[in-house]
């Protein structure tokens, strides 16, 4: 299995580009470039990975230009369209987060995003779909959460940009 960077990222006519570099050698568009998802104006990106024994697997998660959460999936040598997120959907241009916590062959995925009613919401993905989680909280600034994760624990922090990213109060889910 070789080394691999992926990035994500919008191009200036809000499509979603991939550029990707194997074992330390040089860049070159990716797969997910020739699809030509258009996002909206105002989104942003999350994307997590994880490796099983011989196969990497990549969710990408963004808002359409209609404002609906949507998720592309790597897994077979190849993309595909996956989950089209049902209400709440995020604020527009909501910072997303999304992290891997069980690493393996049916991983549980977590993705982060806030809405139009200020809260901070999780959607989780495991081997029964998609199901609505327990993060639930009130943010006191629209599109201020942080999430950072390790393989045994999830710690979720709800910053204020305006003190310089000061934490404000976080959880440990292990």
């Amino acid at each position: 299995m070789c080394f691999q960077i992926r990035i994500y990222w919008v191009d200036a006519d809000h499509i979603l580009r991939e550029h990707c570099c194997d074992d330390g050698h040089s860049w070159y568009v990716g797969g997910l470039s020739s699809y030509n998802i258009s996002v909206h104006v105002h989104s942003k990106l999350a994307a997590c990975a994880w490796l099983t024994s011989s196969d990497w697997h990549i969710r990408v998660y963004f808002q359409a230009p209609d404002g609906a959460m949507h998720e592309w999936v790597w897994e077979d040598a190849g993309w595909r369209s996956g989950t089209t997120f049902t209400p709440p959907t995020p604020t527009v241009g909501s910072f997303l987060a999304s992290t891997c916590d069980s690493p393996g062959l049916a991983p549980s995925i977590r993705v982060y995003y806030q809405t139009d009613d200020g809260f901070i919401r999780e959607r989780v993905a495991g081997p029964d779909g998609w199901t609505t989680g327990r993060c639930r909280y009130r943010s006191c600034l629209a599109k201020s959460n942080c999430t950072q994760a390790n393989h045994q624990n999830i710690h979720r922090y709800v910053c204020l940009p305006s003190t310089g990213g000061r934490v404000l109060y976080s959880t440990i889910w292990e």
